[in-house]
């Protein structure tokens, strides 16, 4: 049998097996990415195309949350197909916009705003999953002139609503993590950074103050912490606004509180708390990256404020994130946390207490030897608050 022959039966297969199973399956998943794999292995590009098209119309039929098994597909003919995937997203997009401007109303039209934010939606994040999958030496030259610019025109072309929000800060952290890869990263100046930086910051900046129903500020930290990581780097100024606007986008945010619900709703719940937790990790992470002014006077300034103000169960997770990642990193940065451990003991310690043994344990543990004694010093007022005891530091 030609090659061309058995991947068409193969893909007829995968597709027939497809229907068995509910669109949000694991098995509808992994078949998805099947199908996307062994089209990446076909030498025949008009079939490969043909099929690409093919998902990509399918996802209009889509709820959002069904959208990821097609877009999966044209990211696995990526990896062998990268330029043919972008080519079918963009005549995709470009097919769409000539029918609205025509005039010709379809089924995908009706409420066509609504739908169309969807589908702007859909197509950013096909892009953005199509550079995580990208061969890394053809991906720094099309990143910004196609991937990104194309990701940016569909959030400027659509109504700017959360679902919209949250797909271009996902597609920013996948584009981010995907150039991360790259193996030249360090001679690699992605011009777009302070463009991509700007609109997260100003989305953390319009969300209303101590609501906590909108992911957008947790979701925005996450993306800015792999943006931050990538050239050319931001000013000292810069930096000092990117942290500000990220403490205080979560301390604005209500303490959590455990979840009464039930079903659906308590994985809701626990989802939000994940995902609050993983946002002040990624802010702690973040902090690192500013390692030449971890020390200066208005990062500590900062952390005064942020230590201040945060509700007790964002302190309590808070201490936890910095003291569970900052000290795996240079001295400067062991140096920093423990500065930032005394000004937590110094204003939330009694609040705090059931956490402050496992706290102070992990951090002399990880400090250098030669910066143990410094710490033992500086801890001495506080040993007389039960629990803490002098076990802490033997």
């Amino acid at each position: 049998m030609e090659d061309h022959t058995w991947m068409v039966h193969l893909n007829a297969e995968l597709t027939q097996q497809m229907a068995k199973y509910p669109n949000l399956s694991k098995e509808k998943g992994f078949l998805y990415k099947a199908v996307g794999t062994a089209l990446a292995a076909s030498q025949n590009v008009s079939y490969v195309q043909e099929q690409m098209q093919s998902y990509l119309e399918g996802i209009r039929s889509l709820e959002p949350s069904e959208r990821e098994g097609p877009i999966s597909v044209l990211a696995c003919c990526a990896e062998s197909h990268l330029d043919l995937a972008l080519t079918v997203v963009r005549a995709f997009d470009a097919a769409a916009q000539k029918s609205r401007l025509s005039g010709v109303l379809t089924v995908w039209e009706e409420n066509e705003e609504a739908k169309r934010a969807k589908m702007c939606a859909a197509l950013m994040l096909a892009y953005s999953r199509i550079a995580l999958h990208a061969p890394r030496e053809l991906l720094c030259s099309r990143v910004e002139m196609v991937i990104v610019e194309n990701i940016l025109c569909q959030y400027r072309s659509s109504s700017q609503d959360v679902e919209l929000k949250l797909a271009l800060i996902q597609s920013v952290a996948e584009v981010s993590c995907a150039i991360q890869g790259v193996s030249n990263v360090k001679s690699f100046n992605f011009s777009s950074k302070r463009v991509l930086l700007a609109i997260l910051l100003d989305f953390m900046e319009q969300e209303p103050v101590g609501c906590p129903a909108s992911p957008v500020p947790c979701k925005a930290v996450l993306a800015l912490e792999h943006l931050s990581k990538i050239k050319p780097s931001l000013t000292r100024e810069e930096n000092c606004h990117l942290l500000r606007q990220c403490s205080q986008g979560l301390i604005a945010l209500p303490p959590l509180e455990p979840s009464r619900e039930e079903g659906e709703a308590a994985k809701d719940a626990q989802h939000g708390q994940s995902l609050y937790r993983q946002s002040l990790g990624a802010l702690s992470r973040l902090m690192t990256t500013l390692e030449e002014d971890l020390t200066s006077s208005w990062l500590q300034e900062t952390f005064h404020v942020a230590c201040h103000y945060l509700p007790l169960e964002q302190a309590r997770d808070f201490l936890k994130a910095v003291s569970g990642s900052m000290l795996s990193f240079s001295p400067t940065c062991a140096n920093a946390a423990r500065k930032w451990m005394m000004i937590f003991l110094e204003q939330r310690g009694r609040e705090l207490l059931p956490e402050v043994p496992e706290v102070l344990t992990v951090l002399y543990d990880r400090l250098p030897a030669c910066q143990q004694d410094a710490l033992r010093v500086s801890l001495m007022p506080y040993l007389c608050w039960p629990p803490i005891t002098q076990r802490q530091l033997n």
